[in-house]
């Protein structure tokens, strides 16, 4: 069942070519891990009929350092998903996630040996913990990371010559992506975050498990005993009201008890919204398009704007060009800086822009 719901979900797009080259993000979680055991069977299946033509490659990025835990035992996991990686016998990469601020091409290494540590530096520490401490909230945070990590993945495909990048986000994860992104400003990019192929650059991001949800990937790593831990994030052991995105998923999760269908009716709605048209100016941060509002005298973010202005009662006139590389949503992420985003956006525009 599993099998053919992840075969069919690729092979009803008719978007990856055969024999095409992917790039699968591996984090060690399960889904994730389930992802890279549904398409290793797929790969090296015998039967002709069921077998995917596909060349996959696989990427670990480390996020130690988002996390609470010592040091020690941060290491100790990225060497356990690095040896696990390197057993699936294709093409692997690693990295970590304070690499994106890395200025030369040397961000990321190609795994060798089942011993081989990710790449970091000092630099790119004392930026990446700038540039995250500054964020007030921990929904920010979660959101930045999760850009950053997008656009990490994005370079590495670039880099490589790679042109799709396979998620393993399931459908219960989108559900509570979705919801979010609404809440957070970002309703233009429904489409492209809960759609099965995210389009917005030259290399497309696949949702193969976005049919699944959390019981069947439960499942799937139990009966095939496929080898994964729990991911530790920002949020992990918190009050459900930590972060717009933890209050989300804990609202989605309490509804599925009681209508077994939640995940599947959010997902589907969100599949009928459809994209913007096709414009030239694109979200330094996120990559999505931007609406010109320029020639436009009405506007819902300049209406957003005005009725921010008369609540604080603030008499300056409205800069409604400010952050004009930027979407609604990543002006708002921006805003909850402590400091003047400025000090920031410049180094997002550069490492965008190359």
């Amino acid at each position: 069942m599993c099998r053919h719901k992840f075969r069919a979900t690729i092979g009803k797009s008719n978007m990856i070519p055969h024999k095409s080259r992917v790039l699968v993000a591996y984090s060690g979680g399960a889904a994730s891990a389930a992802l890279c055991d549904m398409l290793l069977d797929s790969v090296r299946n015998p039967d002709l009929h069921k077998k995917l033509n596909l060349e996959p490659a696989f990427v670990f990025i480390d996020e130690s350092i988002c996390s609470l835990n010592d040091e020690s035992s941060t290491s100790s996991v990225a060497s356990s998903e690095v040896e696990l990686m390197h057993c699936f016998g294709f093409k692997s990469f690693i990295t970590s996630l304070e690499m994106y601020f890395e200025p030369t091409d040397k961000f990321y290494e190609q795994v060798i040996h089942e011993s081989q540590v990710p790449l970091s530096s000092d630099y790119c520490k004392q930026k990446w913990n700038f540039v995250l401490n500054n964020f007030k909230s921990l929904t920010s945070k979660e959101e930045y990371i999760r850009r950053t990590r997008n656009l990490l993945l994005l370079k590495l495909a670039e880099k490589e010559k790679i042109p799709f990048v396979f998620l393993g986000t399931m459908g219960s994860r989108l559900a509570i992506n979705l919801l979010t992104d609404v809440l957070q400003g970002k309703g233009n990019q429904l489409h492209y975050e809960v759609g099965f192929c995210d389009d917005r650059h030259e290399v497309k991001f696949v949702k193969p498990l976005r049919e699944f949800v959390k019981k069947e990937i439960v499942f799937w790593n139990q009966m095939r005993k496929v080898k994964y831990r729990e991911t530790q994030t920002l949020t992990t052991k918190r009050d459900k009201n930590a972060s717009l995105s933890k209050l989300t998923e804990a609202f989605v999760t309490s509804l599925e008890r009681d209508f077994p269908a939640t995940v599947y009716t959010i997902v589907r709605t969100g599949n009928k919204l459809k994209p913007l048209e096709k414009a030239e100016i694109k979200c330094s941060l996120c990559l999505s398009q931007i609406d010109d509002e320029s020639n436009h005298q009405y506007s819902a973010t300049k209406a957003l704007l005005l009725s921010e202005k008369l609540s604080k009662n603030v008499h300056e006139e409205i800069d409604f060009h400010t952050h004009k590389k930027l979407c609604y949503g990543c002006r708002i992420l921006m805003k909850d800086s402590l400091n003047s985003s400025m000090e920031i956006i410049p180094e997002i525009c550069a490492k965008s822009d190359s």
